[in-house]
């Protein structure tokens, strides 16, 4: 396989590792937020306080994940691409089977 898109492959895997990681942690913070309120009294869905609160910082490292793994796959993309590019193609023609020309 081509370095290039070897590095890539693994660049591409890790940075979904951690936008995995970081998106179950944004799961789980919004699930422990919920939990502080009755369900009839619940605030409003999408509110997450203050620059410096926990859960904001919580999304932010997986709006900050997902960006990676976006840059991560289009370096995997164009290391793909540029590998394909590299290729040769070896045509191979076979002479007559009977031993004689054409």
């Amino acid at each position: 396989m081509d370095r290039d898109l070897d590095q890539s492959r693994r660049l591409l895997a890790m940075t979904y590792r951690r936008y995995i990681e970081a998106d179950l942690g944004w799961v789980r913070a919004r699930r422990a937020a919920r939990a502080w309120f009755p369900e009839e009294s619940q605030p409003y869905r999408w509110t997450m306080g203050s620059p410096q609160s926990r859960l904001r910082q919580i999304y932010e490292r997986r709006q900050r994940a997902l960006v990676q793994l976006a840059a991560a796959r289009q370096k995997f993309l164009r290391a793909k691409e540029r590998m394909e590019k590299r290729r040769r193609v070896i045509l191979m023609v076979s002479g007559p089977l009977d031993g004689h020309g054409v």
